[in-house]
């Protein structure tokens, strides 16, 4: 009797009597993908620092809002007539009516925007802001002119130069930051 022998293979045998293909990716192809993000990623970087500086400047805009604020509360708390004194809450006398020509006011603000008060607080060392405040008396808001007799002037404009950083430079023409604001105080 002749043996009959069989050569059945498992399906591990056929597995590994097969080539072994493995997909991957070729070095071409790695450095071309990598060409292609790095060419996308340099307008992301470049609006990545404008909106940064746009951020930084939002900031500012709203710092500068509220010592703007701060500074105007403090003018409109005082008498119309004391305007013209360089500290007008703080003014020893008050004059009957407001005169022609009007000091300068200025005011300190602290690096978290908080009115710095007292005689030193330009050598304040939190001292970040300083707001100078002109004023120009609105010479068609005359007393005779509006049928009102209290005073010369029935209206203040008043611009507001701020400037930063205080310890920079002492002229503050030539400091880093500024900015304008405009307002006016009526009599009533």
């Amino acid at each position: 009797m002749s043996k009959i022998v069989s050569h059945a293979k498992t399906a591990s045998d056929v597995s590994r009597m097969r080539p072994r293909h493995h997909r991957a990716f070729s070095l071409v192809e790695v450095v071309l993908a990598l060409g292609i993000v790095t060419i996308a990623l340099f307008p992301m970087i470049g609006l990545l620092s404008v909106a940064l500086d746009a951020t930084g400047s939002a900031g500012d805009d709203t710092a500068l809002a509220a010592m703007c604020a701060q500074a105007l509360a403090d003018l409109r708390a005082a008498p119309f007539d004391a305007l013209g004194d360089p500290a007008p809450r703080q003014a020893a006398t008050i004059p009957a009516t407001l005169p022609t020509t009007l000091a300068d006011s200025t005011y300190y603000f602290s690096t978290e925007g908080t009115l710095i008060s007292g005689t030193n607080a330009a050598g304040d060392p939190h001292a970040l802001y300083e707001c100078v405040v002109k004023k120009f008396p609105e010479s068609d808001t005359q007393g005779e002119k509006s049928g009102s007799t209290a005073g010369p002037y029935n209206r203040v404009k008043l611009e507001l130069f701020f400037s930063w950083p205080v310890s920079s430079n002492p002229d503050p023409a030539k400091r880093a930051g500024k900015q304008w604001y405009y307002a006016s105080i009526a009599r009533y």
